[in-house]
């Protein structure tokens, strides 16, 4: 996938990544959705990523993996913490070798945008909860 592709990708998603009502399911239900509609191909996963150096692993975590060997993950700062090495948003996870993804593929339906635009609908949340994203 070239650069220019990469960039287009990421203003595809990024007006959803910051909606922190959507965990890590909801927000890969939300992209699988989209990516459907735009034609992208790509692969959904559940399962769990540990990473080494801070002995954590995810309860059950959803991601996207594409064909070109990126993977897309906006939520797992949100369960291992905020630290340069753990991956958020597009990235090639062999740049994040401390963090383990195991998992299997999973199918989600299709979501209608009439639907996904009631997901998308912003809610407060208060300030200091927003450390935790």
């Amino acid at each position: 996938m070239l650069e220019r592709e990469i960039n287009e990708l990421r203003q595809l998603v990024e007006p959803y990544v910051n909606l922190w009502h959507l965990e890590c399911d909801g927000l890969a239900r939300v992209l699988h959705s989209i990516l459907i509609e735009k034609h992208i191909e790509h692969t959904v996963w559940v399962g769990h990523a540990t990473h080494d150096y801070e002995q954590m692993t995810t309860p059950k975590h959803f991601w996207i993996d594409l064909p070109c060997g990126l993977r897309i993950d906006y939520r797992l700062q949100q369960w291992i913490g905020k630290l340069p090495a753990i991956p958020h948003g597009i990235f090639n996870p062999k740049d994040f070798e401390s963090v383990k993804y195991e998992g299997e593929i999973v199918e989600l339906p299709f979501i209608p945008k009439e639907l996904i635009d009631i997901l998308v609908l912003p809610i407060e949340v208060p300030e200091e909860w927003l450390y935790y994203f």
